[in-house]
Parts: C-alpha cells; sequence; structure tokens
C-alpha cells in the first residue's frame, strides 16, 4: 500500500520522519501509547530494549511495512526504555490510530491490511527470538546472517549480499555480545570461505547452506 497517497486520498493528517544511518526513535516509558501508527516506508530499523544498567535486548530487525511499535512492550516498567534505530536511511509515516479508523470503520480490506501489518511484525519478533534462543553467540550470529539473507539479501552471483553496513558492534548488540567476540566468528567465518564483506561492511555470504551447517 502506498502509505502517502493513501493518506492524501483519504484526508488522513501524516508525518514523516527521515533516518540516517544511526538515528534512531527512543521511546520512554511514558512515551509508550497506542495512539499512533509509525510505519517504515523504506529502510531497516532494528528495535532494542535497554535497561537502567546498561544492558539490551533485541527485540526485532524491521523493514518495509512493518510498524514500530509497542505490540509486545512492557508499559509498566519503570527501568527501561525502547531505541528503533537505524541501519540505513530511513524514511517513516507517523498517523494517529484515530484519524485512521475514523477514515476506514467502514473499509475491511484496510482494516485487513492493517492487521497483516501487525501479523507481519510479530514474524519479526518472533525471527529474533530464534536468534536469542541459541546458548553460544557463534551461533546466534550464524542465524542472525540466515535470517538478514532471508529477509534482505540480494543475489549477486552464486553470492547473497546483505544490501546496508552492518558493524560489528551492531552485530554484538543484536547477538547479546560484543565487538571482539564478534570479530573472532567473523574471522573464522571468512577464513572458512562462508562469508566476506564487499563494499566496506556489507555482507556477503558465499555459501548459505554450508554456514547453516557450520560448527
Amino acid at each position: 500500500m502506498k502509505w502517502i497517497h493513501y493518506c492524501s486520498a483519504y484526508k488522513i493528517p501524516f508525518y514523516i520522519y527521515k533516518l540516517q544511518t544511526g538515528d534512531a526513535f527512543i521511546y520512554k516509558q511514558k512515551d509508550i501509547i497506542e495512539e499512533e501508527f509509525r510505519i517504515i516506508l523504506h529502510g531497516v530499523i532494528y528495535l532494542t530494549k535497554v535497561f537502567t544498567n546498561k544492558e539490551i535486548v533485541s527485540l526485532a530487525i524491521l523493514n518495509v511495512n512493518d510498524i514500530i511499535s509497542n505490540i509486545t512492550w512492557n508499559r509498566s516498567s519503570t527501568n527501561t526504555y525502547y531505541k528503533a534505530i537505524a541501519l540505513q536511511k530511513t524514511y517513516v509515516i507517523s498517523f494517529t490510530r484515530k484519524n485512521f479508523f475514523q477514515c476506514n470503520k467502514f473499509d475491511p480490506i484496510a482494516i485487513n491490511y492493517i492487521t497483516k501489518i501487525y501479523q507481519k511484525t510479530l514474524y519479526k519478533y518472533e525471527l529474533m527470538t530464534s536468534i536469542t534462543t541459541h546458548k553460544y553467540v557463534k551461533y546466534r550470529l550464524i542465524q542472525l546472517i540466515l535470517i538478514l539473507c532471508q529477509e534482505f539479501g540480494h543475489i549477486e552471483q552464486s553470492n547473497i549480499l546483505i544490501p546496508f553496513e552492518i558493524s560489528q558492534i551492531t552485530l554484538g548488540i543484536i547477538t547479546g555480545s560484543n565487538k571482539i567476540t564478534i570479530n573472532k566468528i567473523i574471522r573464522k567465518l571468512c577464513n572458512e570461505m562462508l562469508i566476506n564483506y564487499k563494499y566496506g561492511k556489507h555482507l556477503n555470504v558465499s555459501d548459505p547452506f554450508a554456514l547453516s551447517y557450520f560448527k
């Protein structure tokens, strides 16, 4: 659905956010409300839950037509906040739920579409759970790389290229590790010729099948 065209046609007031790589939305407990839709028009964002002791838990990696929302967030906690960080240049459209449902209360297609978007977003949370359930960082990282290939990868010859830069610091945050550990694992995977880097920090996977069975 072309959200800008749709909101304009139905006269739904909206706002467009432009996030450069590394820019973020921060949601504190008092900001966690259900009055607004924020939907990604272009780009990639990863969501984290940050505790006051600096512990970070990754929640999801989202892209086009995913909702940056509080669908699984804890509204009662006062010792956490949520951070949505752009992995590349990202555009997000924002409009209120009230305006959307007022304009679409007799349009089952629109209601069904927003429901499907919620389901798609929840699936992204489930993908992140499939990463964090691994006991060892090595397998978390491999699972993350395979999911990035599945969700975002571009095929180049016989390889799969992740079309945005992702630093080892970011890989460490998402997998619950650190740059040093990630660097060691990445080096080993490169030595085994399973992955390499192209165009700077773009991950390039040469054999995802072999990577999935790497021990």
